[in-house]
């Protein structure tokens, strides 16, 4: 990504000045042979000049000096920022989401106006704040938690939220502390334990996969050259799962199980209905929904429905081509759980759409605000329960979508992979709606 250098132009024998060749041939005037002093002045003149004209020369030879024009060092590299100033600290790199501040002293754009120019346009500004690599103290591990050297992580939707410093921002991650170190999916090799964290477990070098706590507390970030995390909420990577396809599968293989097995309570015979089938958290929540039994019906855009099919979806609704909100929808089909990832839909569509006793979990409690307000009271009436899934990246479960995965009834699939060093292009190719699965970073080797 880094441009070229500007190559250097050095700077070539400097040429005599003919005043100074002159003067050089002028005798003295001091000297005693006898010259009047018209001569003497005629001489002297030029000789004050060319003092001049050699300091000048000087100057001139001197100034590539200061640019080495053998040098290797890219003059455009970005200097490595240091966030401490403690020499004795092992350092490591990590990324940094730097988030704009709006001074009330910039009055740029009023200056702009008062001077006349007032056609000029107001360039546009980027979607997502830059990021810059840093170097912060390597951390250590705590007492039940694990040092994980990060070999690859992902991005998922926690960055739209931190990259907008929106309200759900400050639910995700500590947004007061500085620098902002995000990134949640890992995967990687456990460098050091806690004295407290199970031996029985884990052991130095292991590989292993999770997912940082989506929490205001969370100051580390996955895209780090190191992590530590409490040892109960990773797993050991089975040998043939990919580091980068581990990665890949955390946070949302955790958001679809504990939604719809914790949350919705489904298994074996019930039914599912799952709105936003085709994003990351719905493709996942169609094979796990079908690891454990269940018989599925999925709601999607149009360019997704055959991927849907092939995830092993039993009925795929095109949500362009009808109107799920209306009644019959669906037929007279009703559903145990009804999972809707996008937190899209009301408590009226709900429930047209469940049994009694049936469950609908979105993802974000307040999107709705019918169903945070009235979901328990219509619930004491009908029995159709409103939950809101948090995730946590926990042992068991991870361990769980290891083995679904080794089985190949859930997949991941990888849309593109970025080193670390290319992020802001990787976060732009997240943003695009066509994209058909999950962008990787590579940390490891990365930089």
């Amino acid at each position: 990504m880094s441009e070229e250098a500007d190559e250097a132009i050095p700077t070539g024998a400097v040429t005599e000045d003919p005043v100074q060749e002159k003067a050089s041939e002028t005798e003295d005037p001091t000297n005693g042979e006898g010259e009047d002093k018209e001569e003497d002045k005629a001489v002297v003149e030029p000789a004050e000049e060319a003092e001049e004209s050699d300091k000048d020369d000087q100057i001139k030879t001197e100034e590539p000096s200061s640019e080495d024009p053998t040098s290797t060092d890219d003059p455009q590299q970005p200097e490595l920022v240091t966030m401490s100033g403690d020499p004795s600290l092992v350092m490591m790199k990590a990324l940094e989401v730097v988030l704009e501040t709006t001074s009330n002293n910039d009055n740029t754009d009023n200056n702009d106006i008062s001077n006349g120019d007032k056609d000029k346009k107001e360039e546009p500004k980027d979607k997502h704040p830059k990021t810059r690599v840093i170097q912060v103290p390597k951390p250590m591990a705590g007492a039940s938690e694990l040092l994980v050297k990060v070999k690859y992580s992902a991005i998922d939707t926690a960055m739209t939220s931190i990259g907008s410093n929106n309200m759900a921002a400050s639910y995700l991650h500590d947004m007061k502390t500085k620098p902002i170190r995000a990134g949640y999916h890992f995967s990687g090799t456990v460098e050091a334990l806690g004295p407290n964290a199970s031996t029985e477990n884990f052991k130095e070098g292991d590989a292993v996969f999770g997912h940082l706590p989506y929490q205001s507390s969370t100051h580390d970030g996955a895209f780090s050259e190191y992590i530590t995390v409490p040892a109960a909420s990773c797993a050991i990577k089975p040998d043939d799962i990919a580091f980068d396809v581990a990665a890949a599968a955390t946070s949302e293989s955790m958001v679809a199980l504990q939604a719809l097995r914790d949350m919705g309570r489904l298994s074996v015979g019930k039914s599912v209905l799952i709105l936003g089938a085709g994003g990351s958290v719905g493709s996942a929540a169609i094979g796990i929904a079908k690891s454990i039994g269940a018989s599925v019906t999925a709601v999607c855009s149009g360019r997704d429905v055959e991927r849907v099919n092939q995830l092993g979806a039993d009925f795929v609704v095109d949500r362009s081509q009808a109107d799920i909100t209306k009644k019959g929808a669906f037929g007279s089909k009703k559903f145990d759980v009804v999972f809707d990832v996008p937190s899209k839909y009301g408590l009226w569509d709900a429930m047209g759409w469940l049994k009694r006793n049936g469950v609908f979990v979105n993802t974000l409690q307040y999107e709705k605000m019918d169903i945070a307000g009235l979901g328990w009271f219509v619930a004491l009436l009908t029995g159709k329960k409103f939950k809101t899934v948090w995730c946590e990246s926990k042992q068991a479960d991870l361990e769980v979508v290891a083995m679904w995965i080794e089985e190949g009834t859930l997949r991941f699939d990888i849309e593109s992979t970025y080193k670390i060093s290319d992020f802001d292009q990787a976060w732009q190719k997240f943003d695009e709606p066509n994209k058909t699965g999950r962008v990787v970073i590579q940390v490891e080797d990365g930089w």
